[in-house]
């Protein structure tokens, strides 16, 4: 039987990952407060969709 409790592991990581990435964009332009933010939302966002990828296996 599945587990259902793995699937938001992707839902949880790809809205961390979208605004992780636009947090960089900003902090790129100048705002390095915001680079550092965006660092600290992507990370745990790949994080949980590696996870996720890798249970799938």
């Amino acid at each position: 039987m599945n587990n259902p409790s793995k699937k938001p592991f992707i839902l949880a990581g790809g809205p961390l990952i979208a605004m992780g990435a636009g947090f960089i964009a900003v902090g790129l332009s100048g705002q390095p407060a915001f680079a550092y933010t965006g660092l600290g939302l992507l990370v745990p966002g790949v994080v949980l969709v590696a996870i996720e990828f890798c249970s799938r296996r």
